[in-house]
């Protein structure tokens, strides 16, 4: 039997998998639902960066940590990888 991560709390799954470059929440207006996946949701959203700047992007937040598998954490870390590879201008 697998255990389950030391903390997992949704707002701790950053620090826990060791990924300093999630941007927080709070930069973020959250708009319309635009998929729903495995491991969460994506949003339509607008960046509301520190310089005053907005940005309009999606965004894929993580959902019910608590019901995954320990294993999943690579799954994440992969996915996270794979698409921080991704070349284009809309990414």
């Amino acid at each position: 039997m697998g255990s389950k991560p030391s903390s997992t709390k949704k707002e701790d799954i950053g620090d826990h998998l060791n990924l300093p470059f999630l941007i927080p929440k709070e930069e973020f207006a959250f708009h319309e639902k635009l998929g729903e996946g495995y491991f969460g949701i994506v949003t339509r959203a607008t960046w509301q960066r520190s310089n005053g700047s907005k940005i309009p992007c999606a965004v894929k937040m993580i959902q019910k940590w608590e019901e995954k598998p320990v294993e999943a954490m690579g799954d994440i870390r992969g996915e996270i990888s794979s698409m921080q590879k991704l070349k284009h201008k809309n990414i």
